[in-house]
């Protein structure tokens, strides 16, 4: 019989150490979670840059007081008392990760009432004609699930590297 020669197994101990903590800390969890906050970020950054705020335009005002006084100014035009737009976009939110089962997942919406209108699209009033939808939501989640797998890759490698040391 050959003779192999001696083994140091310290290493393989030291590894085996690592995925029992690993284990024991769940960081599989920690990994989906991570992931999944990660893509929600982007896709919600991506879904308030797409949202359209209200331009109601401007209009030419002269100061009537203080050291300024008759000096013109541009001034934005406000849909009804002082409200310039923006509400559609600053109603966007994400929710924690939340588990039903074995699914993982996180909720983007938006508490707008009328958001939904402008997302897919609305006939007009009195039936003349359609409004197309923005489709803010659904292209960011589209742009951002091309690129799940190189999130996911990146939160992996973390892990491993941190597995592996």
């Amino acid at each position: 019989m050959a003779k192999w020669g001696k083994m140091d197994y310290k290493a393989f101990e030291k590894m085996a150490k690592n995925f029992e903590e690993a284990v024991k800390n769940e960081v599989g969890q920690q990994l989906i979670e991570a992931i999944l906050k990660e893509a929600s970020n982007r896709v919600l950054a991506k879904t308030k840059k797409r949202t359209p705020v209200g331009d109601y335009g401007t209009y030419e005002y002269t100061i009537k007081k203080g050291k300024n006084k008759g000096k013109k100014v541009l001034r934005a035009k406000a849909r009804y008392d002082g409200h310039l737009g923006g509400t559609l976009r600053k109603g966007w939110y994400i929710t924690g990760v939340r588990k039903n089962g074995n699914t993982h997942f996180i909720l983007i919406y938006n508490n707008v009432e009328y958001a939904s209108f402008v997302e897919y699209g609305h006939r007009k009033r009195n039936n003349k004609g359609w409004v197309e939808g923005r489709f803010m939501l659904m292209i960011s989640m589209k742009e951002v699930e091309r690129s799940m797998q190189q999130i996911a890759d990146k939160h992996t490698i973390q892990v491993l590297k941190q597995l592996f040391n």
